[in-house]
């Protein structure tokens, strides 16, 4: 899933003669706290709605203020966790798109890309997740699939995460099944440390829950 597929056409961007109060109008209709800045298709920048507010004559045109607008944007061809990690950096509501010629695409909202990573992670399939501690060197997602697919069992999404430890790492999985006992079993026999598991019934309280309500938080 690529920068393109995830712009949100709903959202629009606010050129240059346009008023700090249309902007403002833009961020409030969008939900998002900046909107993008383009003259004639070229991306200028963005503008945080903390930057309007402070500014005294709502009626100003945008190119007539010396804003010290960032430029944080991923090219039209970016995948998804490139998005996210530039979302990440600048801290944004929203992040522009760059076609192949720099010129202005389209903005990714933070809504629609929650939407869609959900969908590439399985958040809403059913089956459960394991969270494994494994040392740096001994790190196989292979091993870790045959385990699971010994089970009859298939790896929905797998991801790593520093653990805080310099030589482990976590190994989180989500898996097609709502009992994970047998699974977790054999994992213990290859000596693996399980630090979690969370089984569907869990899994859909905690994972779904804090999913809606991270999305009631950026639709408010």
């Amino acid at each position: 899933m690529i920068a393109k597929d995830l712009i949100s056409y709903e959202i629009s961007s606010i050129p240059t003669d346009q008023s700090v109060n249309r902007a403002l109008e833009l961020m409030e209709d969008c939900k998002c706290s900046h909107v993008a800045v383009v003259d004639n298709d070229v991306y200028q920048g963005i503008v945080s709605e903390e930057q309007m507010l402070d500014i005294e004559n709502p009626e100003a045109k945008i190119g007539s203020l010396k804003l010290q607008m960032i430029k944080p944007c991923v090219k039209s061809d970016a995948h998804i966790y490139q998005v996210i990690g530039a979302v990440n950096e600048f801290s944004v509501s929203c992040i522009p798109v760059l076609d192949d010629e720099n010129n202005f695409a389209g903005v990714i909202s933070l809504q629609n890309l929650a939407k869609n990573f959900a969908q590439i992670t399985n958040v809403n399939d059913p089956g459960g997740i394991l969270i494994l501690e494994v040392k740096n060197k001994d790190y196989s997602l292979a091993q870790a699939a045959q385990i699971v697919e010994s089970d009859n069992a298939k790896i929905l999404s797998s991801y790593i995460y520093s653990n805080g430890s310099s030589d482990t790492l976590d190994l989180v999985l989500k898996i097609n099944k709502k009992d994970l006992s047998t699974i977790m079993s054999a994992f213990d026999r290859y000596d693996y440390i399980i630090r979690d598991s969370y089984h569907e019934s869990k899994f859909e309280q905690d994972m779904q829950g804090r999913y809606d309500q991270f999305m009631n938080y950026l639709n408010m």
